[in-house]
């Protein structure tokens, strides 16, 4: 049987040692699936860990102090569980539920939208305490897929997935990468535009409060001349959350006629919350166009004056800048059930 191990280059260090699939014991299992489905996890403890602790903390020293970095030791696992998902059909959505069978899950997915289709995938994440999880994304040419992820689990919630996603001739391929509802989220999307007119949107949303971690990291590479991506991401901290977001445009020396951007904003609603953005291009190819910007703000005091000369109070104030920061996200899917239900997740978080 073919070994699906998804480990490659393009998993970031700091992903990669977080989920455990590095130090996978054995192959895994594939499962075929035709349809949205709820796909079941699990995880086992690997007593041998201990011996790779010190050379695995190199890699991951700017989170040696995060308390759910250090019970990483106790449950990273080899990953048994490995899905194969196909979408064959136009399907306005395609529910992809993945929960762990206990407190810790670990699992591969790899989902192949076939050539033409259109359709949208939620992807819902639920976990009792910790989720690692890789997921690939295989579209092929002509295919349009709006792919949102969905954190559905309060509370302390703590996830690290990496999503990959290789796009074929002329597919569209749009991504809502939301994280909120969590105690320490890691997530990083990679997009490869791998042939002639491919284009790709990354639409992100991070919100932290209290004394919540998380990491994003977003890259598209452009393989191929003609390709397009936009990155966008809003980000939302409180209290003493802490952000980081890195991004990558890699334009390769193939790419002539190629065009990428980036632009992200966060906004700080403390002064004890914290963001650190880093913004990078790799451009191979004088032929191209490409920008990325940051930016970081606090409350906009004249926006703040105007609500509350409308009779609303400080807290109703923040609330309805939060919302707005988010709908600029969230408005721009598609389907108005989910933009429903994604709004009401956040309503209820802040």
């Amino acid at each position: 049987m073919k070994n699906t191990n998804t480990q490659n280059t393009l998993l970031p260090d700091y992903i990669r040692y977080g989920n455990g699939l590095t130090y996978a014991t054995k192959d895994f299992i594939p499962k075929k699936v035709t349809k949205g489905s709820h796909v079941s996890l699990c995880g086992k403890s690997v007593p041998e860990m201990n011996k790779y602790k010190n050379r695995t903390n190199q890699s991951i020293s700017s989170f040696n102090d995060i308390p759910s970095f250090q019970s990483f030791w106790q449950h990273i696992t080899y990953a048994p569980h490995h899905y194969d998902i196909t979408i064959s059909q136009n399907t306005d959505i395609s529910q992809l539920t993945i929960a762990p069978e206990d407190a810790v899950g670990f699992g591969t997915i790899h989902i192949t939208v076939e050539e033409g289709v259109q359709v949208t995938i939620v992807e819902s994440l639920i976990s009792a305490h910790f989720l690692g999880l890789v997921i690939e994304l295989n579209i092929e040419k002509n295919a349009v897929v709006d792919y949102v992820t969905q954190p559905k689990k309060e509370g302390e919630l703590h996830t690290c997935v990496h999503r990959n996603i290789d796009i074929a001739a002329n597919a569209v391929f749009r991504t809502f990468p939301l994280v909120y509802n969590m105690a320490f989220a890691k997530s990083s999307t990679v997009v490869q535009l791998n042939e002639e007119g491919a284009k790709s949107e990354i639409h992100g949303l991070f919100y932290g409060k209290d004394n919540t971690t998380i990491d994003i990291y977003h890259e598209t590479i452009h393989n191929a001349p003609h390709t397009t991506s936009f990155m966008r991401t809003q980000g939302i901290l409180d209290d003493e959350a802490h952000g980081v977001y890195r991004s990558f445009i890699t334009m390769n020396n193939n790419a002539a006629k190629a065009e990428g951007h980036q632009k992200q904003q966060t906004l700080l609603l403390s002064k004890q919350a914290r963001i650190g953005s880093v913004p990078n291009l790799d451009i191979n190819q004088n032929d191209v166009v490409c920008s990325h910007s940051v930016s970081t703000a606090n409350i906009d005091q004249e926006s703040a004056f105007y609500l509350a000369s409308r009779g609303l109070s400080n807290e109703e104030i923040q609330k309805q800048i939060i919302l707005a920061r988010c709908a600029s996200v969230v408005s721009r899917i598609t389907n108005k059930n989910i933009v429903d239900d994604i709004t009401a997740d956040i309503l209820a978080y802040i």
